[in-house]
C-alpha cells in the first residue's frame, strides 16, 4: 500500500517539458542513497534522454544534503566538470540553492543556464525568477496517508496504490 505520485512519470513530465523548450544539455543534482523516491525520478530522467539521443551529466551519485548549501555547492562541482544548459534538482530548496550560486556568479537564468526543480514549495514560487518545478500534494498526501493507516487500524482496507499526481509549474527559470 502507498499514498504519492508516480515520480518517474512526474520526471519524464518535466524533462519532456525542457526538451521542448530547446534543452540539450542536462545535469542533475539531488539524489542520495536515502531518497528513493529521487532516484526513481534520477533514473526516468536518464532512461528518457537516449530516445531523444542525449545524455545525462550527473555524478553517479551526489551525496549531500539536497538543501540549498547542498545545491549550491552540487551546482559549483557539476559546472566545473560539465557544461550542462539545465540542471534539475530533486527539490525546490536544493534548486533555490543553486539560484543563489548563479546570481553570485553572474550566470543568467534561464539565458545561460536552466534550473529546475520538484516540490512545488511556496518559497521557490515567490522568487524574484519563479522556479520551474513539479508540484506535489505533499499536504494531501499526508493527510490520506494518515486515513488509510487509520482505517486499516480499524479493519477497512484500501486497494494496493493512491496516485495522487502532480502539476508541472513553468517558472520563469527555464
Amino acid at each position: 500500500h502507498w499514498v504519492s505520485l508516480d515520480h518517474a512519470v512526474a520526471a519524464r513530465t518535466l524533462t519532456e517539458h525542457l526538451l521542448g523548450k530547446g534543452y540539450r544539455r542536462f545535469g542533475y543534482l539531488g539524489w542520495n542513497s536515502n531518497d528513493f523516491a529521487a532516484a526513481t525520478r534520477f533514473k526516468a530522467v536518464n532512461s528518457c534522454l537516449p530516445a531523444h539521443g542525449l545524455q545525462l551529466f550527473a555524478p553517479d551519485i551526489f551525496d549531500v544534503p539536497p538543501n540549498a548549501p547542498g545545491g549550491k555547492r552540487g551546482l559549483q562541482v557539476l559546472l566545473g566538470e560539465y557544461d550542462p544548459d539545465v540542471v534539475m534538482f530533486s527539490n525546490d530548496t536544493a534548486a533555490t540553492g543553486a539560484l543563489v550560486h548563479c546570481l553570485e556568479k553572474g550566470i543568467p537564468v534561464p539565458e545561460e543556464l536552466a534550473i529546475a526543480g520538484f516540490s512545488g514549495l511556496a518559497s521557490a514560487q515567490a522568487l524574484a525568477r519563479p522556479l520551474t518545478t513539479i508540484k506535489t500534494p505533499r499536504y494531501q498526501i499526508g493527510r490520506r496517508a494518515a486515513r488509510v493507516i487509520l482505517n486499516r487500524l480499524g479493519g477497512i482496507e484500501y486497494g494496493p496504490r493512491m496516485d495522487l499526481g502532480f502539476q508541472l509549474l513553468e517558472g520563469s527559470t527555464s
